[in-house]
Parts: structure tokens; sequence; C-alpha cells
């Protein structure tokens, strides 16, 4: 799900600290449910049974990163601490929307650091999978997924099934 407006002075940034960096390009979660297919005695069909959700992912793609963020992203983890990004979309009709997203999760290890600047920043992919996520744009909420407490919203499977379902398919 990349982002196909223009990205506008965003920033990113971690709890309290300061320091952070540019962000080039944010992969938003999808969710998808994990369904496995059976068949059951008697049915000619498999039957789709939910064993949850999948495993949820997330790019965020950085120019001029820190390297003390970078430093505080290495652990792995930021349950505890929430990494945000911020910045500006332009739709198609010019207008510009504020748009801030909110992550907690565990951070797979960066990708190789593409280059070093003199100023002591970084280039990078840093790949999340999140427990959290939530994204607002405008003050609207757009997004919000708590995995731990079972909240989405919008319900965008639920959602997805219902148009399938005036389209007449199943």
């Amino acid at each position: 799900m990349e982002q196909g407006h223009k990205l506008d002075g965003f920033t990113l940034w971690m709890g309290n600290n300061d320091y952070g960096g540019i962000v080039t390009g944010i992969t938003r979660p999808e969710l998808s449910r994990n369904l496995q297919e059976r068949k059951t005695g008697g049915r000619r069909f498999p039957v789709g049974t939910s064993h949850g959700y999948e495993v949820l992912k997330m790019t965020i793609k950085t120019k001029g990163l820190s390297l003390s963020m970078y430093d505080l992203l290495l652990p792995g983890s930021i349950d505890g601490v929430k990494l945000f990004v911020r910045g500006h979309f332009d739709d198609e009709m010019g207008n510009t929307l504020t748009s801030v997203e909110e992550v907690r999760g565990r951070v797979k290890s960066p990708k190789v650091i593409d280059e070093m600047k003199a100023d002591d920043d970084v280039e990078g992919d840093i790949e999340i999978w999140p427990v959290f996520y939530s994204w607002e744009m405008g003050g609207a909420e757009k997004l919000y997924i708590d995995v731990l407490n079972d909240i989405i919203r919008p319900d965008i499977i639920d959602g997805s099934q219902a148009r399938r379902a005036s389209l007449g398919r199943t």
C-alpha cells in the first residue's frame, strides 16, 4: 500500500527525542486474515476457517536518519516508546493536509546502510512488525490497528467482504 501522493516534509522521531530523520516513503501495514481451507465429509467444496491475522509488516524508507535514532532502533523493539512520522500530504486538488502516523512493534534489523554521510546521517529502510498502528490525516482517523486488543477501525476486512457480497461474490 504505497502512498500515491507527494510526500512533503515528513519527519521521523521517537518518544520525546529530538533526533530523527527524513522519511521518503512509507508502506502501510496491510491486514489480512489467516484463512485455511479444509474439506469436510459430504461437502463438494472446501470450507475456509479463520485462524487470526497474518503478520503485519510495514516499511519506512529514510533519508538523513541520525545515527542516534538509528542506534535507538537497533535493539529491535519500539514497544515502550512510540515511533512517530509526521508530515504533509498534497492531494490532487492541491490542498495540504497534516498526516500523523504512530507505530509500536518489533523492528526487524534495519537494512544495510546505503551510504554514510559526512554529517553522520544514514539512509536505509526500516522494516517493522507492528502490534499497534495509527494513521490520522487532517485530524480524521484513517486507520487504527491494535492487534493485542483486537481493535481495527475501520474494519477493512469486513468492509471488503461486504463489498464483495454486494457484487454477488462470496
